[in-house]
């Protein structure tokens, strides 16, 4: 036979549980790192360096202007932030649950490697560094 609890008693239960839930939530890329003005999509293109070829593209891409600032889109820990090829300037951030966020071609990253950052923390600028065809922000998660 099971203990009967109090009406406190499972508020309490419930209110623990959605916090954990809450919680958890923090930890999941669900947010837009700039203004949501989408430029180029997840998937095959065009590649623009190399007519009538195609190449996979791995993330998404946000219109923006140079200096205009961008947003972790989870809590997390900064494990990469400097020049990466041809992403340029860029930042990557390792969330919980096995989720990594991606931050790319930036003008400059204003957090660095071992940093833990918070959703909505402004973590750099929008840019056009690596090899980029215009000034924007790839954002992409693994």
């Amino acid at each position: 036979m099971e203990p009967k609890l109090s009406l406190l008693e499972y508020y309490s239960l419930y209110d623990r549980h959605l916090k954990r839930i809450f919680e958890g939530l923090m930890y999941i890329p669900t947010d837009f790192p700039a203004k949501p003005e989408l430029t180029s999509a997840y998937g095959y293109r065009t590649n623009l360096f190399h007519l009538g070829a195609s190449e996979f593209h791995s993330g998404i891409d946000f219109r923006g202007k140079k200096g205009d600032l961008m947003r972790s889109t989870a809590n997390g820990e900064v494990v990469y932030a400097g020049r990466h090829g041809g992403y340029g300037i860029c930042v990557q951030i390792k969330h919980k649950n096995g989720y990594e966020t991606w931050y790319v071609h930036l003008s400059k990253s204003l957090i660095k490697k071992g940093d833990n950052v918070e959703v909505g923390q402004i973590v750099g600028e929008i840019g056009s560094t690596g090899r980029p065809t215009s000034c924007h922000l790839k954002y992409g998660r693994q």
